[in-house]
């Protein structure tokens, strides 16, 4: 929850289990994805380690605002990670938020048409075709 990097990686070199799960079913990302901002990407850059190189599950949601990770790159137009969320992990487009939102809405609202139509399409069972 602090967002220290430092602790993380001692932690993973003591073999914790970033998948590991407290009694309300949260795991570190769970908690980490409610401190994602745009105003600051220490918790970005950790969600996106916890993901990518330690393999935590990205479905996992935050622990009080619902979000996922998908839901984070959206908002900040961040179509390369979208993709890979989607098409390697197999994320699912229509998770909404506590505010009934989805990544497509988050990326729309921020003016990431582009996010915004790939995410759509997706939504729909669309393919890759865009971008």
């Amino acid at each position: 929850m602090k967002g220290n990097k430092e602790i993380l990686e001692l932690l993973i070199k003591s073999k914790a289990d970033t998948n590991g799960e407290d009694k309300q079913s949260r795991t570190p990302l769970s908690y980490c994805l409610d401190f994602v901002s745009k105003d600051d990407n220490k918790y970005f850059d950790i969600a996106y380690q916890l993901i990518f190189e330690y393999h935590c599950d990205a479905i996992k949601k935050g622990r009080t605002t619902n979000r996922t990770f998908l839901h984070c790159c959206a908002a900040r137009g961040d179509l390369e990670t979208c993709k890979k969320l989607v098409e390697e992990l197999g994320v699912s487009v229509i998770e909404s938020d506590n505010m009934g939102y989805t990544a497509a809405n988050y990326a729309r609202k921020a003016g990431h048409n582009t996010t915004a139509d790939y995410l759509q399409a997706h939504e729909r069972g669309g393919c890759c075709a865009i971008l």
